[in-house]
C-alpha cells in the first residue's frame, strides 16, 4: 500500500559497511524505492561528489539531501553517538571546522551549507528533489530558523524581482 519508499544514502560512508557494498545495495534496492535520503553530512563538496558519483554509477532515484538543522555541540555529540558514530571525538576531530561553528552563540545553523548546495539543487541531472532537516530533537528551534530562513529567501527574491 505504500506509494513512496525511501532508502538511505551515505555521503560520508558508513562506519561498518564498505562503500562498494553500499553502492551495490543502492542498485539492488533501486527498483523498489522512490527516493534516496542522504544521512547527515556537513560537507557540501562531499554531498555533491556523492550524488554525482551515484549518477555516474547508474543510480537514478531522486535524492533528498539530509541537512543538519540548528544544533548545539553537546546535542551533536549525543546524536552522533546514537546514530552510529562510534567515537564522537574522532568524528569531531575529522570535522574540526565544525567545532567553531557549534561553539558560537546559538550553535550551528545550516545557512552556509544550504548556500553551498544551491548549484547541486539547481543541477537537473543531479535530480535533487528536496531537503530533509535533521532536527536533533530541536524541532522548535529548527522550525524558527527555517521560517526566518525562508522569509529571508522570499525578501531576497522580491528584491531581485523588483
Amino acid at each position: 500500500r505504500f506509494t513512496e519508499v525511501g532508502i538511505p544514502g551515505y555521503p560520508e560512508g558508513h562506519p561498518t559497511i564498505p562503500d562498494d557494498r553500499l553502492l551495490a545495495a543502492l542498485a539492488e534496492k533501486q527498483p523498489f524505492a522512490t527516493s534516496i535520503t542522504t544521512q547527515l553530512c556537513f560537507d557540501a563538496g562531499r554531498i555533491r561528489s556523492w550524488v554525482l558519483g551515484r549518477r555516474a554509477a547508474g543510480i537514478t532515484l531522486p535524492v533528498v539531501l539530509g541537512v543538519p538543522g540548528v544544533a548545539e555541540l553537546h546535542k551533536l555529540i549525543e546524536i552522533s553517538a546514537r546514530i552510529g558514530v562510534r567515537d564522537s571525538r574522532r568524528f569531531l576531530s575529522k570535522n574540526t571546522a565544525l567545532v567553531g561553528r557549534f561553539l558560537r552563540p546559538g550553535g550551528y545553523r545550516p545557512d552556509g551549507l544550504l548556500a553551498a548546495l544551491v548549484p547541486l539543487l539547481l543541477d537537473p541531472p543531479a535530480d535533487v528533489r528536496g531537503v530533509h532537516l535533521y532536527t536533533f530533537n530541536q524541532v522548535e528551534t529548527t522550525e524558527e530558523w527555517r521560517q526566518a530562513y525562508l522569509a529571508g529567501l522570499a525578501a531576497l527574491d522580491a528584491a531581485v524581482a523588483s
